[in-house]
């Protein structure tokens, strides 16, 4: 499902304008992308937790030139599904 067609069914079930219902998707997802760019853990209980993890420096090596280059620590983006939404899925 892509984005235009999660509007169209969000608004469907909602009763509400393919409008107002890309504007809700939007604010919900520029306050997640907000939280985790401070670092910040989301949990929705019976859904998943949104947060970051840190990856730690390492090398690797060119597939052109097989020279190593170092790759800085960085801060990763992660999903993690709740338990109640797995049983729910595989339901």
């Amino acid at each position: 499902m892509n984005k235009q067609a999660i509007i169209d069914a969000y608004a469907e079930l909602h009763n509400m304008t393919k409008k107002q219902a890309h504007e809700e998707i939007d604010r919900f997802t520029e306050f997640v992308s907000k939280e985790l760019e401070t670092h910040n853990t989301l949990k929705f209980v019976g859904f998943g937790t949104f947060g970051t993890k840190t990856a730690p420096p390492r090398t690797v090596v060119s597939p052109l030139t097989a020279e190593p280059i170092e790759l800085p620590e960085r801060c990763l983006p992660y999903f993690k599904i709740s338990q109640a939404l797995k049983d729910r899925v595989l339901a």
